[in-house]
C-alpha cells in the first residue's frame, strides 16, 4: 500500500505562477550582465503582444488554461506592450514559454 503524503496533495492550480516562481529561483544567482542581455532579448513588439493576448483568450475559451492562469497572464501582459516589457526577466521567460506552448495547442 502506498500512502499519499502531503507533498503529493500540494499541487497548484496555477501553472503560470508556478513557472514564474521556478524561473525566479533559477535566475536568483545569475550575473547582472546575463540578466541585462536576456532582458533585451525578451522585449516584444506590438504584433507579438497582440498575438499573445489572442492566444491567451483562445486558450481560455478552449479550456486549456483555467481562470487563475488566465488572470495571471492578464496581470503580467498588462494593458500595453510597454507594461509587459517592464517585467522581470523571470516573468518574461515564463510567459514566453507559456505562450509558445499555448500557441501550439491553440493552432493544432
Amino acid at each position: 500500500m502506498n500512502p499519499v503524503g502531503p507533498a503529493v496533495l500540494q499541487t497548484s492550480a496555477n501553472r503560470v505562477a508556478d513557472g514564474i516562481a521556478k524561473m525566479e529561483g533559477a535566475l536568483k544567482n545569475a550575473p547582472a550582465s546575463l540578466l541585462a542581455e536576456l532582458a533585451a532579448e525578451l522585449m516584444i513588439d506590438h504584433r507579438e503582444y497582440y498575438e499573445w493576448q489572442e492566444t491567451k483568450s483562445l486558450a481560455y475559451s478552449m479550456c486549456l488554461i483555467n481562470l487563475e492562469e488566465v488572470q495571471t497572464l492578464w496581470e503580467y501582459l498588462g494593458n500595453t506592450v510597454t507594461q509587459f516589457n517592464q517585467n522581470s526577466v523571470a516573468v518574461k521567460i515564463a510567459i514566453a514559454k507559456t505562450m509558445s506552448v499555448l500557441r501550439k495547442q491553440v493552432h493544432s
